[in-house]
């Protein structure tokens, strides 16, 4: 299953918080997670 969404990281700020919701399926399965990507944006700087 993928799901997309978009968190932003206001002017002046340096964190923000975004919530992931599990869903459940009847398929018995072994240790799942989640990954995450973050994305500079014009005149951005990822440190």
């Amino acid at each position: 299953m993928s799901i997309s969404g978009t968190a932003t990281i206001a002017a002046g700020s340096s964190s923000t918080t975004f919530v992931v919701t599990p869903t459940t399926d009847a398929t018995v399965e072994g240790i799942e997670g989640i990954q995450v990507s973050v994305f500079d944006g014009d005149n951005m700087l990822i440190k």
